[in-house]
């Protein structure tokens, strides 16, 4: 066994040790898959010259080395030139955009010393966001959702992108100003950092979270607005929407009686809820939409309140990406949103007796012999998923 140096700004609280850690002696000071409980226990480890194993080390050395050389990269992917160069990409060339703006929105999630250059990059990745929006949001909401609800892998960078994508479309359904919009957006990319390592780690685990795990899930609302502020951070909208984002606000009150940091903090705690009821953890499966929807659409009377009402008109009772039985026996996948909530454009993939349509067949769900008849588990859809060829339907 050889044993090489590991800076301790890599270790997190809450986040579990990919591989033994020694002291400079050699000796095991902390095993692998240990979860470091809390900041004293953190700090014990500092104070030690540490060292890891050569070879069982290799996988995480060799990923972190990915991210920093996309990081290096990420100032020519995003500068000015770039973007004038493509404004707006061919749709079958969404899926390679969206990749970038998830990869660098992931590396900086997961820094946890940034640095200068830290928020000038966040700041790029939501304008980068923002315009393919402005272009291509009907894709864009398909193209997340049918990975959100079928992919366990970086869960914390992708649910911070879907949330920061549809409340931007809620907001603008419910009038919000502009300013507020931006706040908002970045309050959403950025509102689980101080735990994206430990939110990752457990998407992946069979295991529920521990005690010491559940409260820091339980804090990090705060936790995250203090990094946000000591990033550099001084938008204090977006710093109070982060630390206010898991209230629901005064539940008596309309959307309009609320402060400015209540109303967003309302919309985005829905939207974090409902993606976080849809997505699958390696511990149990997504929720269908139709029942998630209930706690993210109805206010404290129990009926569609004013942001409930803004996620149905954004998203449809069933979102992109859902896979859905239709009355004809086919199994489809909704593309985009319809005329109506109910009625949304899909992609019938099986055929009634379940085997595979060599050709996908568009589908109109508002066409009685078409109509959605329930949602289907996408581990149930036999089926294989060519994302471009669906995004070439739209």
């Amino acid at each position: 066994m050889k044993l090489i140096p590991f800076a301790a700004e890599h270790l997190e609280v809450g986040a579990s040790l990919p591989f033994d850690l020694f002291d400079a002696a050699g000796r095991l000071i902390m095993p692998r898959d240990a979860v470091i409980q809390d900041v004293t226990q953190l700090g014990r480890l500092t104070a030690h010259d540490l060292m890891v194993d050569e070879d069982q080390s290799a996988e995480w050395r060799l990923a972190r080395q990915r991210e920093r050389e996309l990081a290096d990269a990420f100032d020519d992917a995003f500068s000015p030139k770039a973007e004038a160069a493509e404004a707006a990409p061919p749709r079958l060339e969404l899926i390679s955009e969206l990749g970038l703006v998830q990869q660098q929105l992931n590396v900086l999630l997961l820094e946890v010393s940034p640095d200068d250059k830290w928020v000038p990059r966040l700041l790029a990745v939501a304008g980068r966001m923002r315009d393919l929006m402005d272009e291509h949001a009907d894709a864009l909401l398909f193209l997340v959702l049918q990975r959100a609800v079928r992919r366990y892998e970086h869960y914390s960078s992708r649910h911070a992108l879907l949330c920061a994508m549809t409340s931007s479309l809620c907001a603008q359904q419910l009038g919000f100003e502009a300013a507020e919009l931006r706040s908002l957006a970045i309050a959403a990319l950025t509102m689980n950092w101080s735990m994206t390592a430990m939110q990752d780690e457990l998407t992946l685990r069979e295991r529920t979270p521990s005690l010491d795990q559940r409260i820091r899930i339980d804090r990090h609302p705060e936790m995250s607005a203090t990094q946000l502020k000591e990033a550099g951070i001084t938008d204090t909208l977006c710093l109070d929407v982060v630390a206010r984002h898991h209230q629901d606000g005064p539940a008596d009150l309309p959307l309009g009686a609320l402060s400015a940091a209540d109303r967003l903090a309302r919309v985005l705690r829905r939207l974090d809820v409902f993606f976080a009821k849809i997505s699958p953890r390696l511990s149990r499966p997504g929720m269908p939409a139709t029942l998630a929807a209930r706690a993210a659409c109805l206010g404290a009377n129990g009926e569609v309140d004013e942001v409930g009402a803004a996620i149905i008109k954004v998203l449809g009772i069933y979102p992109p990406g859902t896979c859905v039985s239709l009355a004809n026996g086919e199994v489809a996948m909704v593309l985009r949103r319809g005329a109506h909530a109910s009625q949304p454009l899909a992609v019938s993939l099986a055929g009634p007796g379940g085997a595979e349509l060599k050709v996908p067949q568009l589908r109109d769900t508002a066409e009685a012999a078409h109509r959605i008849t329930g949602t289907v588990k996408p581990t149930d859809l036999r089926a294989t998923v060519n994302v471009a060829d669906l995004l070439a339907m739209m």
